[in-house]
């Protein structure tokens, strides 16, 4: 006998106490949505709504109506509920998200009332929006004419947010790898959407869109945390009181397998490398069957780490060691979609040599088949993939969330499937069996589903240096031709239709709307700092930092070396370094095994920099930190490792290295564009302190231009690099140079502290004194040049310079900035993807940067403008209440204990204490509107001497230049 509780019909009460809660599953009896209900002693409540949506076409239906019903609902009647919600919430996570064939609406917050607030807003948002044609012209496109006898333009959010995805050749290549598979299908469109098919879409088509598709027979609904389960079946209940059930089928239909090989060539426009020959990507892809046996898909998990899973993997290997490409594209098989895919590939390959990557993949496959996977390596895989669930949830995203995301394809696609989450020690039991009793079982899907199967494709990005400007001209010559069919009186329309939208844009709200909106009060505020323990002990010497926090078994070690034992000339070698030490192997063991025997004993060693800015000073924490984490029994094993890297890691290995160098150029060029913005801020900042101007030369452009030194001339100068190599290792590896920080419960870290004796005994004293660095310094207005249609446009004002002293207010008044000012003026006016503003308190610098964005002198001027926005601003005492919650909001995220101890050992090394951070706090709730005006004073003095940095086309800079908005001092193509 079925049990109804609220209208909802439990279907299944699964504990799953790996996770720490309790599934309960539903159906609503009258409408048919379907609800997971997680119970959990966990603070971060979670909850989300995802509507299957495939698509028909490329015309980006699903990803502009994902905006565009966040632009106000039947009882929250504003025209952007969700900027409101990020203004003025204590939420940890708030977005949406549109795939392949889902869209998804997760929220988060540590407040309950917070949360509830934004589980209303949400859920009106979707099901009942206002869907005005205002908000799909804003959010997805529409003609734009400013004069009468104007150029015609294409203006919108998503439009330019597309334009960007689509010149970065990453998302073009995995895009069409998935597409290449599919033909008359939903995955063989790009669901969020292709610029000139976004241009065909039309409002009415959007309306039916989300009629046919957001309703709760096609939802999926989700909560998890600490509150009150009934509330949710009650408010869920409630809500859906006017709806019923409804037997549209949205979902996906089966793609049947044919003997079908497919070849897809697309242009590229290359990052300006300096190379001889410009090179590409390719990728050899496979369409599976339905898999939904749960062991199975488990199984096949495991060979696709087995394969592709780190750079000692077999086909990983053989890929980089053949020389025909830079580094590889790794997916591996995919459960993301109703069927199973696997795709491979390679970047930096010359075209002339894209058969032969092909040849190698099925060369290498087919020798794992008659081989089998070495025994070290599937153990190592599995191990990783054990200690991968433990320290499930132990990152920045919320574990509610992470549960929610990999349960919802199996949900949506039906069948047996499960999440990996889910009982995960119990199939890894099922799985050690299987592979004990049938030894070819991780490679007979190599054969069956990739070696027999003929429905395959092969994906091509060519380089053509003229592919983007080839775009652009496409683009402006459908404009013209537009033109040339209007007469007086049709681009009079465009204009005014024009006007129209300008003017919804800049109109408020009324005050009956605002007021419909849920708030929070500063009684809802924590008013104490967050703190995590952190006790200095000694140990032989050497400063060692202890972190008493709970961590489910795990001890997490890091090994921090003071980089300024470095001289300057040095730095720009630090992340070679920090990727030979890890990936070189060490003592007797080449890289494969030393990876393997990581991997199989540990839950991980890795190898970074860490930056952060001291309190007081002008000296950076600079260090290279040396991490690793394990389980308490693998402590002894883990400590082994760590002190053979540091003592025999194999720098002089060649050959290692050299793959190692041109991999760094490849990655750091592949981000560019995705980065654009982040490249563009290290840009700014770079002349400010020492933390900015080695985030730039370890990080930054600065970075990028070394590693293409390093990577091309790497030939003639290893001598000078294997030396210096030895070097910074000598110089750093020493007892005095050292700080050891690890987060354990106390009584976990004493046996820990009798293992690390040894290795600190194995240290040299000091080899030297500590560098003061002599800094370069970098153009103060620049141009980057890159192949992109759209810019990241920023801009820096030097506030200390103007006599601003930090005040806590200025958080404040930058969310103001942030979700007012820049908003409707970068954003909806001016089309970009983004743009947001922040203040340096170490510095005095703030600045703006904006991100896909088709302007370069209008955002300027924005930027200029901000003192009047603020001089003319009337902050109501209601207003700059939700101002501060949000920037609370801002400020107190639920930390897991391996993020608590990396937050109390950067308070230890930037001199931060609780009476500092107390202070900022209160600074913040005693904002008041005089302290936000003072502002603009400052920042209009600081606009006499500005720093300018724009990323985009020479055709972009140009029109800047000449429209006098900026004059570049140097150009810098990338």
């Amino acid at each position: 006998m079925s049990t109804i509780e609220h209208g909802f019909e439990l279907l299944a009460d699964n504990p799953l106490p790996e996770l720490g809660c309790n599934l309960k599953s539903y159906r609503h009896v009258r409408t048919g949505a379907r609800l997971v209900s997680a119970l959990a002693d966990d603070p971060n409540k979670v909850f989300g709504v995802s509507f299957r949506t495939p698509v028909g076409d490329s015309s980006g239906i699903a990803h502009i109506l994902e905006h565009s019903v966040l632009c106000g609902s039947e009882r929250f009647p504003v025209k952007k509920p969700f900027l409101e919600m990020l203004r003025n919430s204590m939420h940890t996570f708030l977005n949406a998200f549109t795939a392949l064939d889902r869209t998804m609406y997760p929220v988060a917050s540590l407040n309950l009332r917070s949360f509830r607030n934004l589980v209303s807003v949400y859920l009106d948002a979707v099901f009942r929006p206002l869907l005005t044609e205002a908000a799909f012209e804003q959010e997805g496109w529409h003609l734009d004419l400013e004069e009468v006898d104007g150029p015609l333009q294409y203006r919108g959010v998503v439009y330019n947010e597309m334009k960007g995805a689509q010149a970065n050749p990453h998302s073009v290549l995995m895009r069409a790898s998935t597409g290449s598979l599919f033909e008359d299908h939903p995955y063989a469109h790009d669901s969020g959407g292709v610029a000139h098919e976004i241009r065909e879409l039309t409002f009415s088509r959007l309306k039916d869109f989300h009629a046919r598709h957001y309703h709760p027979s096609n939802a999926w609904l989700f909560f998890y945390g600490d509150d009150d389960p009934r509330w949710r079946l009650e408010t869920l209940d409630t809500f859906f009181e006017e709806f019923m059930f409804r037997a549209d089928d949205t979902r996906v239909p089966f793609y049947p397998l044919a003997a079908t090989r497919r070849t897809v060539e697309l242009p590229f426009s290359p990052i300006e490398s300096g190379q001889e020959t410009e090179k590409g990507f390719i990728t050899a892809n496979w369409l599976l069957p339905e898999i939904d046996d749960p062991l199975e898909r488990f199984l096949i998990g495991i060979t696709s780490s087995c394969l592709l899973g780190s750079q000692s993997a077999p086909l990983y290997k053989a890929l980089i060691d053949s020389g025909l490409g830079e580094s590889v594209v790794a997916g591996g098989f995919s459960f993301d979609l109703r069927q199973p895919m696997f795709t491979v590939g390679l970047e930096g390959v010359e075209p002339v040599r894209f058969d032969r990557v092909t040849a190698l993949i099925e060369e290498t496959l087919s020798h794992l088949v008659d081989t089998g996977f070495d025994d070290d390596l599937i153990e190592a895989v599995i191990n990783s993939k054990d200690f991968a669930h433990r320290e499930f949830g132990n990152s920045s995203f919320p574990k509610g969330l992470a549960i929610m995301a990999g349960m919802l394809s199996g949900q949506m696609h039906g069948g047996k499937r499960q999440s990996a989450t889910l009982g995960f020690q119990d199939m890894l039991k099922q799985a050690r069996a299987r592979i004990e009793s049938a030894p070819d079982v991780l490679t007979r899907p190599l054969q069956i589903h990739l070696l027999d199967n003929r429905h395959r494709s092969t994906v091509c990005l060519v380089p053509d240096s003229g592919a983007q400007d080839a775009q652009r001209r496409a683009e402006r010559e459908r404009l013209d031709e537009l033109e040339a069919c209007l007469d007086a009186s049709e681009r009079e329309s465009i204009r005014d239709r024009s006007l129209w939208l300008r003017q919804y844009q800049v109109e408020p709200d009324s005050p009956e709307a605002l007021a419909s909106l849920p708030v929070l009060n500063l009684s809802d505020i924590d008013k104490e700092t967050q703190e995590y323990p952190c006790e200095e002990l000694p140990l032989d010497g050497v400063r060692y930092l202890s972190h008493d926090i709970a961590t489910n078994g795990i001890i997490y070690v890091s090994l921090l070396f003071d980089l300024h034992r470095l001289p300057a000339e040095l730095l720009d070698y630090v992340e070679l370094f920090a990727d030979a030490l890890r990936q070189t192997g060490a003592g007797a063991l080449d890289h494969v095994a030393f990876s393997r025997r990581i991997s199989g004993t540990t839950g991980g060693i890795g190898v970074a920099t860490g930056l952060h800015s001291k309190e007081h000073g002008e000296e950076a924490a600079a260090h290279l930190v040396v991490g690793g984490k394990c389980l308490v029994h693998q402590m002894e094993g883990m400590v082994n490792l760590l002190a053979q890297m540091l003592r025999s890691a194999r720098l002089d290995n060649r050959d290692r290295v050299r793959q190692l160098a041109t991999q760094a150029r490849s990655h750091a060029e592949s981000s560019l564009l995705p980065s654009g913005h982040s490249f563009v801020g290290c840009r700014l900042a770079a002349n400010n302190s020492e933390a900015d101007w080695f985030d730039e030369v370890t990080g930054g452009i600065a970075a990028l231009q070394s590693m293409r030194t390093q990577a091309d001339n790497f030939i003639a100068d290893w001598d000078r690099t294997a030396a210096v190599l030895e070097e910074i290792r000598t110089r750093l590896f020493t007892a005095d140079n050292l700080l050891i920080s690890v987060t354990a419960p106390s009584g976990d870290q004493s046996r820990l502290r009798e293992l690390l004796r040894p290795v600190l005994e194995g240290l040299p004293n000091a080899a030297g004194p500590c560098q003061r660095w002599q800094r370069t310094q970098f153009p103060e207005e620049e141009g980057l040049v890159v192949p992109a249609p759209v810019q990241f446009v920023g801009r820096a004002y030097d506030l200390r310079q103007a006599g601003y002293e930090h005040h806590g207010s200025m958080a404040v008044a930058a969310r103001l900035i942030n979700t007012s000012w820049l908003w409707a003026n970068v954003r909806e006016q001016g089309g970009a993807y983004g743009c947001s503003a922040g203040y340096n308190r170490h510095t005095g610098q703030f600045s703006c940067v904006s991100y896909r964005d088709p302007n370069v002198a209008e955002t300027l001027g924005v930027y200029d403008a901000i003192p009047n926005f603020l001089d003319a601003t009337e902050l109501r005492d209601q207003d700059l209440i939700q101002l501060i919650v949000g920037t609370f909001g801002s400020l107190d995220r639920d930390l897991q204990p391996r993020a608590q101890g990396q937050t109390a050992l950067a308070r230890f090394l930037t001199g931060s204490t609780r009476d500092m951070r107390q202070q900022r706090r209160a600074e913040i709730l005693e904002t008041r509107p005089e302290h936000v005006r003072a502002l603009a004073g400052f920042l209009q003095e600081a606009g006499a001497t500005t720093n300018t940095v724009v990323m985009g086309s020479a055709e972009a800079l140009d029109k800047a230049e000449t429209s006098g908005a900026v004059q570049f001092r140097a150009r810098t193509v990338l």
